[in-house]
């Protein structure tokens, strides 16, 4: 995996603005965002590059002069990048990678959302990012296209956290599909109890988990 790298010197909060609006439409991916301080950065801006998943670095606050005379980091380099870190898979996990759950969270805690097709935003707890369903380990290992799991969680996304037997994502395979997702997003999350609860009054499979389509906002 790679992230793009800008460098902007900016002299108003609305310069800043522009440029990171232009460059969350422009770039797909998370990327970092580089700037002399963060005397221009509002609220607002912040809020962007975090529905992005990208990372503001102010230099006059990570960089300083040493006695070499060169420059060096205050942070160390893991602790500056550890947002971007964290989605980077472990080597020979086909792309998978975890999210970092924070002890204690129980899936009442957790909330997904759609991006689009292949990307959904999660959040628990005070750790939130931006993944794909390659890092979530539903990948197909044929072509790489996303498999009948992640088409089933984008169903659930759709149906507002709920499937029966009567919804249009319903099907012979659903109560195997659904063992599926439950098994894979029990290891994305590393959490053991399963996700994905059966309501025998209404013959329903309803998620523990919030889950929201591409551009809702609440429900």
């Amino acid at each position: 995996m790679d992230f793009p790298v800008v460098l902007t010197m900016q002299d108003s909060k609305d310069a800043l603005a522009e440029v990171v609006r232009s460059l969350c439409l422009s770039i797909i991916k998370p990327f970092v965002l580089i700037a002399p301080t963060r005397l221009h950065l509002s609220p607002a801006v912040e809020t962007l590059l975090a529905q992005k998943d990208s990372l503001f670095i102010a230099l006059n606050e990570d960089l300083y002069l040493g006695d070499a005379p060169r420059f060096l980091t205050r942070r160390d380099k893991t602790e500056i990048f550890a947002p971007l870190i964290g989605q980077v898979p472990e080597p020979d996990s086909g792309g998978t990678v975890f999210f970092p759950t924070p002890p204690g969270t129980t899936w009442l805690q957790i909330k997904i959302q759609f991006r689009d097709g292949h990307t959904v935003t999660i959040w628990a707890g005070d750790q939130s990012g931006r993944y794909t369903y390659t890092q979530m380990g539903m990948a197909s290992r044929k072509n790489g296209n996303p498999t009948e799991q992640w088409k089933l969680l984008e169903g659930f996304a759709n149906s507002r956290g709920e499937i029966d037997w009567h919804s249009r994502y319903a099907s012979d395979k659903l109560k195997k599909q659904k063992q599926e997702l439950s098994k894979h997003l029990r290891e994305f999350f590393r959490l053991d109890d399963d996700p994905i609860e059966w309501v025998k009054d209404t013959k329903t499979y309803r998620c523990k988990f919030r889950i929201l389509p591409e551009g809702a906002e609440v429900y």
